[in-house]
């Protein structure tokens, strides 16, 4: 009987992994072989620019955690801005699949960097030893999850204070995370 390594980056379950499929190969000779990480979700759905900007983070969550092993989830228009992105391992969409997925994977971090009670809802149904950006209250209304994300929640409910803001969205994203920001970040 062969054994499969599903702890395996590269393990898909329902069909076979890439280097499978180039060569054949199988979990007890696979020179690929590379267990997964930490387990990391990031949830990010709205505008497609925003999807694109917040993947600014990806390099500095490799960095801190070069193992790991980063699940988006996001909208299916979405979908085709991580064609090829290989800090990403696994893309969500948010359909009845990926929700499935959300709520029955064990994260080790959860991330949530979005203000929209949709989005902050997904990162309060997921399971996560650490969560952090936004999630939802008791009541149903979005909350940030510590000061880094307060900042950028008041920022986004006054108009006075988003004005004042001279940080990119990529230096405050990061310092939700405690990433150093990405060189060159634009706004």
């Amino acid at each position: 009987m062969e054994i499969i390594k599903r702890e395996c980056r590269f393990y898909r379950g329902d069909r076979p992994c890439r280097y499978h499929k180039a060569s054949g190969a199988k979990c007890a000779d696979c020179s690929e072989y590379a267990p997964a990480g930490r387990e990391i979700l990031v949830v990010k759905l709205d505008a497609l620019g925003d999807v694109l900007r917040t993947t600014a983070i990806l390099p500095g969550l490799k960095k801190r955690d070069p193992g790991a092993f980063i699940t988006w989830i996001t909208r299916a228009p979405a979908l085709p801005l991580f064609v090829g992105n290989d800090l990403v391992d696994r893309v969500l969409p948010l359909q009845p699949d990926g929700l499935v997925a959300l709520q029955v994977r064990e994260f080790d971090l959860a991330v949530n960097l979005d203000t929209s009670p949709l989005s902050a809802g997904l990162l309060s149904l997921a399971r996560a030893r650490e969560k952090v950006g936004f999630d939802l209250d008791e009541r149903g209304r979005v909350r940030p999850l510590g000061d880094a994300a307060r900042e950028l929640l008041e920022t986004s409910v006054f108009d006075d204070l988003k004005r004042a803001n001279r940080r990119t969205y990529q230096e405050i994203v990061s310092g939700i995370l405690g990433l150093e920001p990405p060189v060159g970040a634009w706004s």
